[in-house]
């Protein structure tokens, strides 16, 4: 019998047809285990939701632990914590007050730092002695009842005291052992660290800080670069994002255009979970072109927190990840300097087109520009993509304007401003955080997801469709149309 030569176009046909199958199946070559995590795939879409539910994770710690801030932040309310290897780190929040301790594993007391976001202040130790401001003081000066309860709390009695100006105001400083205690003149605990390892009572300048205007991005203050220098300097070149967005180019390197890119958000306060999830990124077949997270990278926005907590598992890899401002990215004063100084002065509102879609990603979070200017460069920059180009937003916080995420939004002028903008422009897709859950919502024709999985404790009003740890998986086929799928992480069971 005489076998037939192939026909080469109709295997290069046949070829195609089963690259876009395999671009639009979005569930080829995902591994099935990372680490401790079982992986589900689910398809997209979750309209479930009801009122959040308070959880007491209070509970959850040993009385050693919490004897701190229950005596210190009485009236302060745990809303985080997690545990590493130097300890635990426990974050109480009062309005618009936060204090976080750290706190050894048998009980000890490592470290208090306090922030007022109303005032736009941090108390940190090592950052408070203005130099030439530090005097010897009688522990008299200090009100009896605040002694007492520091006694209590430190099982012994103080030993010095000094008072001392600070960017905060005047404070009165005892010292309880090796630790220093920062207090306001009327008594309260603001910061505290350990004279020896934090340095906590190293001098520093005189601070002076410009704040931002309404046209310009106020500069990183000169007594701040050297610090961020040291801390962030040799990571600079990696983050920053228009070296990212040069590289990248506009066109996906596969010869029949289609592509895949992965969304996720919400990737601080979990370094198991965060770490799984870039490694897993990393194994898919064919590889993300690139990810995009929607912002809360780390917890309080300090340049060691970028250091220790984001970048060591994006080191170990080649995909590039793009990033977006989130609330606990900006910092105390909101003016984000550890990641303008990483990502650079670009990195909060920018675009770059690739493979037929232009992705733009804004800052609705940070203090550094007012949110009437995002909004205009928003506009601007939707108005001014190329016709036949499809149109990506993303950006941390979800609008108010939806009303089951209303409860943890974007403030409701800006963000019906900013849905008005979506649907003005007929936007393919807006994708979000901020909210830790799979959630998905359809407002005036316009498609948003907030894909808040990436580690930060999760939300529970979304039911078992939304609440578990996981990225966007995005395939866009040759012809331009996208599917996605859900890629949940589920811890192994304790035994």
């Amino acid at each position: 019998m005489t076998m037939m030569k192939p026909n080469r176009d109709i295997l290069m046909g046949m070829l195609v047809l089963c690259l876009s199958a395999a671009w639009a199946s979005g569930a080829e070559g995902i591994p099935d285990r990372i680490g401790k995590f079982r992986i589900e795939i689910a398809e997209p879409g979750n309209d479930f939701a009801e009122a959040e539910k308070k959880k007491d994770i209070h509970a959850e710690l040993p009385a050693a632990i919490t004897r701190w801030p229950d005596r210190i932040a009485a009236k302060f309310e745990l809303s985080e914590f997690y545990h590493r290897t130097d300890g635990y780190r426990l974050y109480y929040d009062y309005q618009f007050e936060q204090y976080k301790f750290y706190v050894t594993d048998d009980g000890k007391l490592f470290k208090i730092v306090y922030t007022d976001e109303d005032k736009g202040v941090e108390e940190s130790p090592g950052q408070m002695v203005i130099k030439g401001t530090r005097k010897d003081s009688q522990i008299e000066v200090v009100p009896a009842a605040t002694v007492k309860l520091l006694q209590e709390v430190f099982g012994q009695s103080p030993s010095k005291a000094w008072t001392a100006d600070t960017p905060a105001g005047q404070r009165l400083i005892v010292q309880f052992g090796k630790v220093a205690v920062f207090l306001t003149p009327e008594g309260k605990t603001t910061c505290a660290g350990r004279i020896d390892e934090d340095k906590a009572l190293e001098e520093i300048k005189r601070p002076s800080i410009k704040p931002a205007g309404t046209d310009t991005v106020a500069p990183i203050p000169d007594d701040q670069i050297g610090k961020l220098e040291k801390i962030l300097g040799p990571f600079r070149d990696r983050f920053s994002i228009r070296r990212k967005i040069d590289s990248l180019g506009t066109k996906p390197a596969t010869a029949n255009g289609g592509f895949r890119f992965v969304i996720m958000g919400d990737s601080r306060s979990n370094e198991a979970v965060w770490n799984a999830i870039v490694a897993h990124i990393e194994q898919i077949n064919p590889r993300p072109a690139f990810v995009i997270d929607s912002g809360d990278l780390i917890y309080g926005g300090t340049a060691e927190e970028f250091a220790e907590y984001l970048i060591p598992p994006l080191l170990k890899v080649q995909i590039p990840y793009f990033f977006a401002m989130g609330n606990h990215d900006r910092g105390t004063n909101g003016l984000a300097w550890g990641y303008r100084y990483l990502c650079g002065e670009d990195a909060l509102n920018y675009f770059f087109d690739f493979g037929g879609y232009r992705f733009v990603v804004i800052d609705n979070c940070s203090k550094v520009i007012p949110s009437s200017k995002t909004l205009q460069w928003l506009d601007r920059t939707l108005a001014s993509t190329p016709q036949g180009i499809r149109k990506i937003v993303v950006a941390h916080q979800p609008p108010a304007a939806i009303e089951k995420w209303a409860y943890h939004a974007w403030t409701k002028p800006e963000s019906q401003i900013f849905v008005n903008l979506m649907e003005k422009y007929r936007v393919s897709e807006v994708f979000l955080g901020h909210i830790h859950a799979y959630s998905t919502a359809e407002l005036h024709g316009i498609h948003y997801t907030v894909v808040g999985g990436g580690g930060a404790r999760l939300h529970t009003s979304f039911g078992p469709q939304g609440t578990f740890f996981h990225y966007l998986l995005c395939d866009v086929a040759p012809d331009g149309t996208m599917t996605q799928k859900v890629v949940k992480f589920i811890p192994d069971k304790k035994k």
